[in-house]
């Protein structure tokens, strides 16, 4: 029984009609009769286009963390972008997120960007151009986002596929990633103390980063065991590894400093985005001094058209200011 009502499913055959499957992310589509169409949100809840309200436990899958239409988010919005939303200049709506941000997060230095794959995908770069070497290590079931890189053994992938813990196979998430990516790639069971130090010992000279959701998201929320990633901290130490946690789900959520906070663990480099905007596209990368200024113009590609647009920034400043206001300051005006 198609749990649609006319309404939507009227828009969802016109959807059909001209977005491939109905939906412009596969995670949305639940099936021809089961995927519905939003037309507005409020709080803990959505509503279909035939007005059938629902209480949305994803929260929006993730970043809502105030909220659906959260006022003070989207009044600051509203009046900001009366005055333009992209420029090929920095504005202080940027500086005052990035220094929101390495007050709450305790980091050196920020760089905004759009998503959490994004950030997540320029982290991995940062690393390789700051070690001069290539692979890195993730963690079965961890997801990173949509780059082919991170594409392997997710929490999707069939625990009978990933071979022994003592010698794990990558699984590729999807089709259309190049088999020669795998070789960059090595995939860890997580909590393995024994696994970690053995792979890193064996391998260091090839790693340039670990790369590590601290709690895992897409796997009913796995705590990682005590001292797992103090340990793995000392191994990146002691190896030049790049240490990078990514946060795009912890942060700003189990602490208003995310899981580096939580766990009192320092990394290298972080990942945020979701919950720093409530629903806005915002995403960044943040960390130690002298990792982050790799990014140096000429020498090492980071940018992109509406990384920093006021949109974004300034929802991320307003939601931020919501999370610690005591930590908040005036929003500077242009």
């Amino acid at each position: 029984m198609s749990i649609q009502g006319p309404k939507t499913s009227a828009l969802f055959k016109k959807a059909k009609a001209v977005i491939p499957f109905g939906v412009n992310s596969n995670f949305r589509y639940w099936g021809d009769d089961d995927t519905l169409i939003a037309t507005r949100g409020e709080g803990a809840y959505v509503w279909d286009a035939d007005g059938k309200r629902y209480i949305d436990y994803r929260l929006g899958f993730g970043p809502i963390i105030l909220g659906h239409g959260y006022p003070a988010v989207v009044k600051r919005v509203q009046e900001a972008i009366q005055d333009g939303t992209v420029f090929a200049w920095t504005t202080p709506y940027e500086i005052e997120l990035c220094e929101r941000i390495a007050r709450m997060c305790k980091v050196d230095k920020v760089r905004l960007t759009n998503s959490g794959t994004e950030a997540t995908m320029h982290a991995l770069r940062i690393a390789r151009a700051h070690t001069g070497r290539e692979k890195f290590v993730k963690f079965e079931g961890q997801y990173h986002g949509m780059t082919d890189y991170f594409m392997f053994s997710t929490a999707s992938a069939s625990p009978k596929s990933l071979g022994s813990k003592h010698s794990p196979i990558n699984v590729q998430a999807t089709s259309g990633i190049p088999r020669g990516i795998s070789q960059y790639v090595i995939n860890l069971p997580f909590n393995d103390f024994e696994r970690l130090e053995e792979t890193i010992k064996a391998q260091w000279g090839d790693i340039a980063a670990v790369f590590v959701e601290p709690m895992l998201g897409n796997a009913a929320g796995i705590m990682p065991k005590p001292g797992y990633l103090e340990r793995m901290r000392e191994l990146c130490d002691q190896y030049g590894i790049v240490l990078v946690f990514d946060e795009v789900k912890t942060g700003f959520r189990i602490a208003n400093g995310g899981a580096q906070e939580y766990f009192n663990v320092r990394a290298d480099l972080a990942t945020y985005a979701k919950a720093m905007g409530n629903g806005f596209p915002i995403a960044a990368i943040a960390g130690k001094e002298d990792v982050m200024m790799t990014i140096e113009p000429g020498a090492m590609a980071h940018g992109g058209t509406y990384s920093g647009n006021v949109v974004g920034t300034v929802a991320a400043v307003a939601t931020t200011s919501c999370m610690a206001p005591l930590a908040a300051t005036m929003l500077p005006s242009l």
